[in-house]
């Protein structure tokens, strides 16, 4: 069991780095086995919890070591974690065979609720932020509901025409199911209807293990895929773009758990195949401040007239110029206007 322990150690990129963890992700290792499930403590950032293939195991010190906490768990594959949030003592934990399990002491010991359950295989689990007693659970036979923290549970499968659901999601108006083929799944009415949500979406992308919405603006969400990366949605699953700068390996697209922390919503973690973990520190992006000093000189500005022109890569200007972006007319304007008035 101890070996596990190499699977799932999770390293936060530095901020205080040029470029590390600055709007691209970067992997701290170790590689090998596979991290199913990343839970970020509320109250407490620094504590954290994975779910792996042997167990739970708990960080409260931002990942520089770690301690399985599987006292009560009959199966050890665990595929996901949920964590109240008005009792961050309390966590839920989803496996590949036995169902759901509930902690009360912070992962010290669990117990199986699984009354109304009919498919033991749980894939995703959320809880409502409003109304803590309410959950959810994502199973290869579609997304069960329980209100009352997971004592009893009732199928919620109407409009959903892929019922291999791998992920789930909520805001106080909006859950969100990720699918194993069929996308992004969304409902207004706590899962009694649901209707897809997949524009920008296709191929891998289409197979959907994990999802996250940012605390801190609820219509930013992004979708974990098996095999096409990391995606984005603004505008609560109406379309999505991929956000994939720093997964350059292959095996890195295959990402399979989305966490991101309350106290600091810009920071994203993610958890790949073979054992990575990465995160990425968003930060807006002032067009053509290219060293990210918060001021457009002429340099810079040069720096992007080239790059429009096709002489400069825009790798000469890494921090100035949006992911993905082409340096056009209405980018050098906006960094014009930036020199002259100072980046917002």
């Amino acid at each position: 069991m101890f070996g596990v322990l190499n699977w799932a150690v999770l390293f936060v990129a530095s901020v205080y780095t040029a470029q590390a963890g600055i709007n691209v992700w970067t992997s701290h290792g170790p590689y090998g086995g596979t991290v199913h499930a990343l839970a970020i403590d509320p109250s407490t950032p620094s504590t954290l919890y994975v779910g792996t293939d042997g167990g739970v195991f708990r960080s409260t010190n931002r990942g520089s070591s770690w301690s399985g906490v599987n006292t009560g768990l009959s199966d050890f594959n665990v595929h996901l974690l949920a964590i109240d949030p008005s009792t961050p003592s309390t966590l839920y934990a989803g496996t590949d065979g036995d169902g759901v399990f509930r902690s009360t002491d912070s992962g010290g010991s669990w117990s199986a609720v699984n009354t109304g359950l009919n498919n033991p295989y749980v894939f995703a689990l959320a809880i409502d932020p409003s109304t803590p007693t309410t959950l959810y659970a994502g199973t290869d036979g579609g997304v069960f509901q329980s209100i009352n923290r997971g004592s009893s549970w009732s199928a919620v499968n109407t409009g959903l025409t892929d019922f291999n659901v791998r992920a789930l999601a909520i805001d106080p108006s909006t859950l969100y199911a990720g699918t194993d083929g069929g996308g992004v799944f969304r409902s207004t009415d706590s899962g009694g209807s649901w209707n897809a949500a997949n524009t920008g979406l296709g191929g891998n992308a289409l197979e959907v293990f994990a999802l996250a919405i940012d605390p801190s603006t609820p219509s930013t969400l992004y979708a974990g895929t098996n095999g096409g990366g990391v995606f984005q949605s603004t505008n609560r699953g109406g379309n999505w773009s991929a956000a994939n700068t720093g997964l350059n390996v292959l095996e890195y697209l295959y990402v399979g758990a989305l966490a991101i922390a309350s106290t600091t919503p810009t920071t994203l973690y993610a958890g790949a195949v073979g054992g990575a973990v990465f995160s990425i520190q968003q930060v807006a992006v002032c067009g053509g401040d290219c060293n990210m000093d918060e001021q457009v000189t002429v340099d810079e500005l040069l720096a992007m007239v080239n790059i429009a022109l096709g002489s400069t890569q825009p790798s000469a200007c890494p921090n100035g110029v949006p992911n993905g972006a082409t340096v056009d007319i209405a980018l050098i304007i906006q960094a014009v206007n930036n020199a002259l008035n100072g980046c917002a």
